[in-house]
């Protein structure tokens, strides 16, 4: 009996308490910033574009939720331990290199192709490349 006690290894949670009050903080400051995106993005698409004030309306609209995207990411990097904080950077390396990458490619497509298309959708091709890099980086980086 006492064999079987000693080779019982209680599993470790795999994020402390602390860990998991960063990411509800993180949550509940990233999750609505989004939100207000979507609301704004799904609005600006449904206005007319054929005015001045309309158009820099349309520019000026993803400031807000982008500036508090930017809060809570600088906000839970602070609060992260030395070695969090070195995984959430490497991961940000990876996904700024990601869209770098795709910058100079959607550039050198506009070049070629002279579109203006090509313009419409570069901007989004960069965003969603390095958001996704940053992503899969970072669940790679914490699974080691």
């Amino acid at each position: 009996m006492e064999r079987k006690l000693d080779t019982h290894t209680p599993r470790e949670p795999k994020f402390s308490d602390g860990d998991r009050r960063r990411n509800r903080a993180y949550n509940k400051r990233f999750i609505p910033a989004m939100a207000i995106y979507v609301v704004l993005l799904v609005a600006a698409l449904q206005m007319d574009l054929d005015s001045l004030a309309t158009k820099l309306l349309f520019v000026a609209v993803p400031i807000v939720p982008a500036a508090l995207t930017v809060v809570a990411v600088v906000r839970k990097m602070n609060a992260c331990d030395e070695y969090q904080r070195l995984a959430g950077y490497r991961a940000m390396s990876i996904g700024f290199a990601a869209a770098m990458v795709t910058a100079v490619i959607m550039g050198f497509v506009g070049i070629a192709f002279e579109g203006d298309e090509v313009a419409r959708v570069g901007g989004w091709a960069v965003f969603i490349v390095g958001m996704l890099g940053w992503g899969v980086a970072g669940s790679a980086t914490s699974r080691q």
